[in-house]
């Protein structure tokens, strides 16, 4: 075999991989091939950047016997129920005593969180879910007008203008920061070590003056809440959707 010929396979072989990288180009380390096991092809291919919740199929689900979670429903209506509806001082009649968000609601919080994180931190974060236990204001104060834009929703709602003063919980992200967790608002970098500013509170369900208790945050309280599109993060963070509480909600639904 001559030099001319073999340069001429070897142009040819070169012509063929160049053809071969433009039309199939590699993986970049970015990119997830997303593959049909039955018929052995190619699905997707998507940025796996864009993948922010981890694949947790090799870890067993959590579980609790029912018999527990029974125990544990009926201690608190026996006691911490039963002191707040009875209270000689405030009493809370048909307090909730328990509240539900719909899969996709806590699908979307989840991912801003790790979004806003992506964004803001170079690093792996250490992240949490923290839960308040808290009240609704009263109904005098609902809305834009009043003071609680939050609450303007709960207004035209047959069930939910009668949260006032019900039992709820505020879900709010963590971050642990040198060993303590703290609460943070994932969209606004300053909160990452020193947690969110604590506005005051006039502790009687009206809305405070404090220019901190006018700072949305990211989190989720017990279907409802306003269209948070702001993208300032001094004005929006990760606190806002509201769950169904029940009572007032159909209590015959409950399991438990």
């Amino acid at each position: 075999m001559t030099t001319r010929t073999l340069k001429i396979i070897l142009a040819g072989v070169l012509g063929a991989f160049a053809l071969y990288i433009y039309f199939f180009p590699p993986n970049t380390g970015t990119d997830v091939v997303v593959v049909d096991e039955k018929n052995d092809t190619i699905k997707a291919q998507i940025d796996s950047t864009s993948l922010l919740c981890m694949d947790f199929k090799d870890y067993n689900p959590s579980t609790l016997n029912t018999g527990l979670i029974r125990d544990m429903v009926e201690i608190y209506k026996a006691n911490q129920l039963q002191s707040i509806q009875g209270s000689t001082t405030n009493p809370i009649t048909n307090d909730a005593y328990s509240v539900w968000f719909d899969l996709d609601t806590i699908k979307k919080f989840i991912y801003h969180i790790e979004k806003g994180v992506q964004k803001n931190s170079s690093r792996s974060e250490k992240l949490g879910l923290r839960f308040y236990y808290g009240a609704y204001p009263k109904k005098m104060f609902w809305g834009k007008a009043n003071g609680y834009e939050d609450l303007e929703e709960f207004l035209k709602d047959p069930v939910k203008v009668s949260y006032e003063n019900k039992h709820t919980i505020v879900m709010m992200p963590t971050i642990d920061n040198g060993g303590k967790i703290i609460d943070f608002n994932p969209f606004d970098k300053n909160t990452y070590s020193s947690g969110i500013a604590k506005p005051t509170s006039q502790f009687n369900g009206e809305p405070s003056n404090d220019p901190n208790s006018q700072i949305p945050v990211m989190a989720l309280t017990g279907t409802g809440g306003s269209s948070n599109n702001e993208t300032d993060p001094q004005k929006r963070t990760a606190a806002r959707n509201h769950g169904n509480l029940i009572p007032p909600g159909d209590p015959t639904i409950l399991s438990f």
